[in-house]
């Protein structure tokens, strides 16, 4: 069965930029790209296994949320019709999510 796309909403790129950034202050360069890539890594294998996560429709419709190494909440929706998932955020521990604004 062919792949699902994955994309990244805009609020997923900031989180990412914003993850790199802290780690690169705090740690290095180098360890910020590597462990941005391991999350990277790990929102791309949404392309073959899409419908894990548990569903928040109390958040916004379809969403669905998966937690990585107890550190990050990932939130995606799945669109059937065009074989595509989006990434919507990805929360640092302790981020109130009810709060994203871009849910949609």
């Amino acid at each position: 069965m062919k792949p699902y796309r994955v994309r990244y909403r805009p609020q997923a790129e900031a989180d990412l930029d914003a993850i790199h950034d802290w780690l690169a202050n705090v740690a290095s360069t180098s360890r910020a790209d590597a462990y941005v890539d391991q999350i990277i890594a790990h929102c791309d294998s949404f392309a073959d296994l899409p419908h894990r996560g548990t569903m928040r429709d109390d958040l916004a419709p379809g969403l669905r949320t998966t937690p990585w190494r107890k550190r990050l909440t990932i939130g995606f929706r799945v669109f059937e019709e065009v074989r595509e998932v989006a990434v919507v955020f990805i929360a640092w521990r302790g981020r109130n999510i009810d709060d994203i604004a871009e849910l949609d």
